[in-house]
């Protein structure tokens, strides 16, 4: 039990390394714009309330908490389908709600809900043949779909992927045939392949099926050249003009 403590407090190394970093980000993009005031305040404050809340999972029965996965699940899809009628739109994405200096994307928590939820279903399921795997595998699937359709309108490319790789990830280390991983990444590279040769032979036709939205979002994703990504550029540029240790703080000359 005391290296099991011990392995859990190094775990927390990473975790404060990166809060700093973020912190000394946030008081620097305060510097560069008025815009940015609250941001690092908002930082420090789920911190906290992240430090507050694996304080109180860790004097939790996990049993308990797993036993009431399906509805923290039916908790975010509902959150899922309030966002679309009330959210607030940024970046071209219905995806937040917003109470004066605070916002809340619900996809966030939707993540965890979804990865509880999957855990206790895989979890009680007996794989005594490939009927049960297979049953399995679309129960996962549909379990992932239905948020990922939600997300999908908003539209949240970065949240769909997360979901799917919630899904493979604990599917991985379920007790299943790993022949079906090989199946699903032949279909994922079939897809993967048509999808990629509408997008550069029929932009049109993939416009029809996906919307502009959302095929603006996948040419983001496609878009690998420096010329062809403002992004892209502009952190090139700050990379090379910073060098090694950096501009120092509130010496920033663009915006990423």
């Amino acid at each position: 039990m005391k290296r099991l403590k011990q392995n859990y407090g190094l775990l927390f190394i990473p975790i404060i390394l990166i809060m700093l970093i973020s912190f000394l980000n946030m008081a620097n993009a305060s510097l560069i714009s008025s815009s940015y005031n609250y941001h690092l305040l908002k930082q420090i404050l789920w911190y906290s309330l992240g430090f507050g809340l694996i304080f109180f999972l860790t004097r939790l029965n996990l049993q308990k908490i797993f036993k009431y996965s399906f509805y923290f699940y039916l908790l975010g899809l509902g959150l899922l389908f309030l966002v679309l009628v009330f959210g607030h739109v940024i970046n071209g994405a219905k995806a937040w709600f917003t109470f004066g200096f605070f916002s809340f994307q619900p996809s966030e928590l939707m993540k965890l809900a979804l990865a509880l939820y999957l855990i206790k279903i895989i979890s009680e399921t007996k794989l005594l043949n490939w009927q049960a795997e297979l049953k399995l595998i679309m129960k996962v699937l549909i379990i992932t779909l239905i948020p990922s359709l939600l997300v999908f309108l908003e539209p949240d490319t970065g949240a769909i992927i997360f979901f799917f790789l919630i899904a493979f990830t604990l599917l991985f280390f379920a007790k299943i045939s790993k022949w079906w991983f090989l199946l699903f990444l032949g279909l994922l590279a079939f897809f993967s392949l048509s999808f990629y040769l509408l997008y550069i032979f029929n932009q049109d036709l993939l416009i029809k099926l996906i919307g502009t939205s959302f095929f603006y979002r996948v040419e983001r994703l496609l878009t690998f050249t420096s010329q062809n990504s403002y992004q892209l550029e502009n952190a090139l540029v700050v990379i090379g003009s910073a060098g090694l240790w950096g501009s120092g703080l509130g010496r920033v000359s663009l915006y990423i």
